[in-house]
């Protein structure tokens, strides 16, 4: 069946297009594939086990194949932040586990929320969600065919998992960080030629200081800002340095993005 969200689907779209790069390789989208068949075998999946499905959101290759996996089975799955402390970790999956039964059709995702307005919440997000959350954002930005985007966030975080989904539904190269580290990171867009990044408003600043005299390269065509009020001054140093951005606001209930300023 043809999945806008099936790895078999760009597999069989895209084989030889790249869909995920570090800093060790490049794996095409056929070359995912294969290992997301591999780990639909291991016995975690093959059981039936709880629902939902609990798994850690490092920035890694196994988290992302995993997380295919899952999609793969529609089988919805809880998103933790791996440094989590076993209190925050206990009171979420007791959260989840009163819900379970009542997860809506379609579920997807449970990411919880940043907790910036009291304890963290557990958002549920559809496969319909997800999908629609990628097309608001296609219809701003559009898609070019040497696209890449930066991943520099927790996958576990709705910002994170929102470029995984959508580089996964356009058939588009995710370039993934192991974190985010300001000294490096011009680098690391440079050497992955990263057209996008998303990152929020520290993150930016912490590039900036760290590196005075940096201007963007001519292939990141747009730094999307979000996750907390981008100060006026940060955007003015920005600007001077040719930084294209664009200003985003979202939250993990709509499966990130809410409105955004034009590209």
């Amino acid at each position: 069946m043809n999945d806008e969200l099936s790895i078999f689907a760009a597999a069989r779209a895209a084989p030889e297009a790249i869909g995920l790069r570090t800093d060790e390789r490049a794996w095409s989208f056929a070359e995912l594939a294969r290992l997301t068949e591999k780990r639909l075998l291991s016995p975690e999946l093959q059981a039936p086990g709880p629902m939902p499905y609990v798994l850690d959101g490092a920035s890694s290759l196994d988290t992302v194949v995993a997380l295919y996996a899952l999609l793969e089975q529609r089988r919805p799955v809880l998103l933790l932040h791996p440094k989590l402390t076993e209190a925050e970790r206990d009171a979420a999956l007791r959260t989840v586990e009163r819900g379970a039964a009542a997860l809506p059709r379609g579920a997807a995702v449970i990411v919880l929320t940043s907790g910036t307005t009291g304890e963290p919440r557990a958002a549920v997000l559809t496969r319909s969600a997800l999908l629609a959350s990628a097309a608001a954002s296609a219809a701003n930005l559009g898609w070019q065919e040497d696209d890449c985007w930066l991943l520099a966030m927790p996958i576990a975080r709705v910002g994170g998992l929102s470029i995984l989904t959508r580089c996964l539904i356009a058939r588009r190269t995710v370039a993934l960080a192991p974190g985010f580290d300001a000294a490096q990171l011009p680098a690391f867009v440079a050497r992955h030629r990263v057209t996008i990044a998303s990152l929020v408003p520290t993150m930016l600043a912490r590039v900036l200081d760290a590196h005075p005299h940096w201007t963007p390269p001519a292939h990141l065509r747009v730094v999307q800002i979000g996750g907390a009020a981008a100060p006026a001054g940060l955007l003015e140093r920005a600007a001077r340095r040719r930084v294209p951005i664009v200003i985003t606001y979202g939250c993990t209930e709509t499966a990130s993005q809410v409105v955004v300023t034009p590209y």
